[in-house]
C-alpha cells in the first residue's frame, strides 16, 4: 500500500523503501536486525499481529538468503 490511498502512513511506508534499498543494495544483516527489533517492540508493547508479520518478513529474507547462498555455491 502506499501513503495516497491512506493505508498506511508515509512515515511507514518510507521505512519500508529503505529497508527494500538496503537489501537490495546487500545490506541484508541490517534489514534482519532492524526488523528483529521492531517485531520484538511489537510484541513488548502487545502487538501481536504486527509481530507476527515482522517474524514472517524475516523468515522470506532469510529463505531467499539461503537459496542464494545455495546457488552460489553450486555456480563455483
Amino acid at each position: 500500500p502506499a501513503p495516497c490511498v491512506d493505508l498506511v502512513k508515509s512515515k511507514e511506508y518510507k521505512e519500508s523503501v529503505e529497508q527494500a534499498l538496503q537489501f537490495l543494495r546487500g545490506r541484508n544483516k541490517k534489514v534482519v536486525s532492524d526488523l528483529n527489533k521492531k517485531m520484538k517492540e511489537a510484541a513488548k508493547s502487545e502487538r501481536f499481529e504486527a509481530a507476527a508479520k515482522l517474524r514472517d518478513s524475516i523468515n522470506a529474507i532469510e529463505a531467499i538468503l539461503e537459496k542464494q547462498v545455495v546457488v552460489s555455491q553450486r555456480d563455483d
